[in-house]
């Protein structure tokens, strides 16, 4: 319809709709269409949406989202929420908790604690030590440092 609404001034609209195989009577109807009130509530809660998801940095879901929305004062679903988020194509980022019993206390053979708390060297670079047993990555979720 755009490209109609540009060429108007290098041919006539019976021209474009007959190559483009469109009927004019439909060409005429959306020129002078102006969109209903649904139609722009619709995406004006679709702006809203949006603009909550971002705000929130992309964690919050629908539920949240639709908590959110409710306290702006705007009524609705969460049915409504997932509907329009997945129109857009919006995606809560999702972090899986760490679970500290999955290993169970089982320390495998290469992680044994060889040190035994001594901490005294005679050089540099003898003895590396760290405290951090896991780390997040957002492709791989928790993965565990080789040293």
């Amino acid at each position: 319809m755009s490209f109609i609404q540009e060429n108007r001034n290098l041919y006539t609209a019976k021209q474009m709709c007959a190559a483009l195989k469109f009927p004019r009577s439909t060409c005429y109807k959306a020129l002078v269409s102006v969109p209903s009130k649904r139609e722009q509530e619709c995406k004006k809660f679709a702006v809203e949406v949006k603009n909550c998801f971002w705000e929130n940095k992309r964690i919050y879901g629908a539920i949240k989202l639709q908590r959110t929305i409710i306290n702006k004062g705007i009524k609705c679903s969460i049915r409504r929420v997932q509907r329009y988020m997945r129109n857009q194509g919006l995606r809560s980022i999702v972090i899986k908790r760490y679970n500290r019993h999955a290993n169970n206390g089982k320390i495998p053979n290469d992680k044994e604690n060889i040190l035994s708390r001594d901490f005294s060297t005679s050089t540099m670079n003898e003895k590396w030590v760290t405290d951090i047993t896991y780390v997040h990555v957002l492709k791989e979720g928790w993965t565990y440092p080789h040293l």
